[in-house]
Order: C-alpha cells, then sequence, then structure tokens
C-alpha cells in the first residue's frame, strides 16, 4: 500500500494507512456482530464451519475435498468429516466426475441451497437494519463507502481465484 500522509490521532500522527486499518478493523468486528445475529437465527443444527462450507459450495458451484479445505481453512481430514456431516444433514451430495474416478465432487442438494438463500436474506435484512441509521449521510459520502465496499470485495475475489493483484 502506498504511504499516506499522517492524521494527527489524540496529539500524535499517525500514518493515514495505519488508521484507516484500525478504522476497517473496527468496522468488521460489527459486521461480524452483525453476522452472527443473522446466523442466530438461522438452523442451530448448522454450525457456522458448515455454513462456510455451504456458501463455499453455493460460490463455486461444486468443490473437491481440498479445495473445500483450503476455503474453508481446515485440513482434508476436517474436510471430509464436515462433509460427511453435510451429506448426512442431506446438504450436500457426493458425485464422483466422469473424468476423474478418484475425485469426489461435493454439490450442493436444493435443500442446502436453500439454507444459504436463507442466511443470505437474514443477513441482508440485519445489515439494512443497521444501515438505515445511515440515511441521513450524504450521497457522496454513501456513493464513496460503496465503493470502498465494492474494491474491498473484488480484492478478495482476486484472492481467491489466484488473483491477488485484481482490483
Amino acid at each position: 500500500m502506498a504511504q499516506l500522509s499522517q492524521v494527527p490521532t489524540d496529539g500524535e500522527e499517525v500514518p493515514v494507512a495505519a488508521s484507516l486499518a484500525d478504522r476497517v478493523e473496527l468496522a468488521s468486528r460489527s459486521l461480524l456482530a452483525l453476522s452472527i445475529k443473522a446466523m442466530a437465527q438461522q438452523d442451530p443444527a448448522i454450525s457456522s464451519t458448515q455454513l462456510r462450507a455451504l456458501m463455499v459450495l453455493e460460490e463455486s458451484g461444486g468443490s473437491n475435498l481440498s479445495t473445500l479445505a483450503a476455503a474453508a481453512g481446515v485440513s482434508t481430514s476436517a474436510a471430509s468429516r464436515l462433509a460427511d456431516r453435510l451429506v448426512a444433514a442431506g446438504l450436500a451430495d457426493r458425485q464422483v466426475p466422469t473424468h476423474s474416478r478418484r475425485e469426489v465432487l461435493l454439490q450442493l442438494t436444493p435443500t442446502g441451497r436453500g439454507v444459504v438463500r436463507d442466511h443470505e436474506q437474514a443477513r441482508r435484512e440485519v445489515f439494512a437494519e443497521a444501515l438505515a441509521d445511515l440515511a441521513d449521510l450524504a450521497e457522496t459520502d454513501l456513493q464513496a463507502l460503496i465503493q470502498g465496499l465494492d474494491a474491498v470485495r473484488a480484492r478478495q475475489a482476486g484472492e481467491r481465484h489466484g488473483d491477488p493483484g485484481r482490483a
């Protein structure tokens, strides 16, 4: 990140990038709390790791165990046990691709897709409730916020797909 100018904080000058990182970290805590609030509205039998795995499968259109493990931040053996639980709950199916009989592909079932959609809707509702307080911000401030969030999302998408410079 390019060095940005200094900003005073409690009488001490701090690089803008450091100040911005602090603010983003605090905002991410708030967003995480909102996500947890939305998750609490879901079926308690689905853990946060299972929900994350379902979201990975939804985003990717299906995944093998090693890709799921990497995306979910767990070991391959943990991903295998996770897959067992998802399949047993009827949220995912195992498929053996015709091109590679040694590989197992996990895909969401319609029930699994419904769980992801329900969670996304619950998150949107919780976020909308929180954002209603921002209605009095100037249009330009809201547009700047949206552009910043879009840039972060694009950067994350690039990193997930092997292009850390994509923004």
